[in-house]
């Protein structure tokens, strides 16, 4: 239970729960967060309000900082080479933990922090692309919905101002690239015991299609049996 002092300014809802299950009957389970170092509400204040409703929802939470796949970002928008933007990741990465680190010891709760580059190099995590990237490869419902949501996401990020700073065609095999290890991830951190995924915004399409069983051939067990949350953050009247 979380037991910040501070009265908070946001307030955290539910926009969506897939499958559409009630919480009330997965409060006993192990959550995660990701976070995602390019979106903005998560070097806001308005994050501490997502900290404290997930302590105070969930018998155990991590908080996990997606690190180096946002190498995948510098190098759509910002034109990096690889290897810069690798650096440049790993050391948002250690920059956000820290800052994290500062905030988790104001309240009182059980939970973990871990780093996308620290999961990345367990031994499991190859094997887990590996059979993501089979899927991808054969089963055509998930293809689509990866190429679908890897577009949108190039095209929401132009019609928001972000420039590319390399091929369109390049940032969209890039994104997909990004997709299939965030995928692969998720699949990993099932088999660890964190099956609940929470997320203060709107999460993948190709999650809400597993969840409904509108892609089910060939699917993983463990993405099949993950719970995908989304939270809408607001600020309180």
């Amino acid at each position: 239970m979380s037991t910040t002092n501070k009265i908070s300014t946001y307030k955290v809802k539910i926009a969506q729960i897939s499958p559409n299950i009630e919480l009330e009957g997965i409060k006993d389970h192990h959550a995660y967060v990701g976070i995602s170092l390019n979106n903005p509400l998560f070097w806001h204040e308005s994050f501490k309000s997502v900290i404290d409703w997930t302590l105070s929802n969930f018998k155990k939470t991590l908080f996990l900082v997606v690190d180096y796949p946002h190498r995948i970002n510098s190098i759509i928008f910002n034109g990096l080479s690889p290897e810069l933007s690798s650096q440049e990741a790993i050391e948002e990465g250690l920059k956000f933990k820290n800052n994290l680190d500062q905030i988790l010891k104001q309240v009182q709760g059980s939970f973990q922090i871990m780093r996308w580059i620290d999961l990345q190099k367990t031994a499991h995590f190859n094997e887990s692309l590996n059979i993501i990237q089979q899927v991808y490869a054969t089963n055509v419902k998930f293809k689509e919905s990866i190429d679908g949501s890897a577009s949108d996401f190039i095209d929401r990020n132009k019609k928001r101002g972000n420039l590319l700073a390399i091929p369109e065609n390049d940032a969209n095999l890039l994104s997909i690239e990004y997709i299939l290890e965030e995928i692969a991830g998720c699949l990993l951190l099932e088999k660890m015991g964190w099956g609940i995924q929470i997320y203060p915004g709107t999460q993948l399409q190709v999650f809400k299609d597993i969840s409904s069983g509108l892609i089910n051939s060939t699917i993983p067990k463990e993405l099949k049996r993950t719970v995908y949350i989304e939270l809408k953050v607001s600020k309180k009247i």
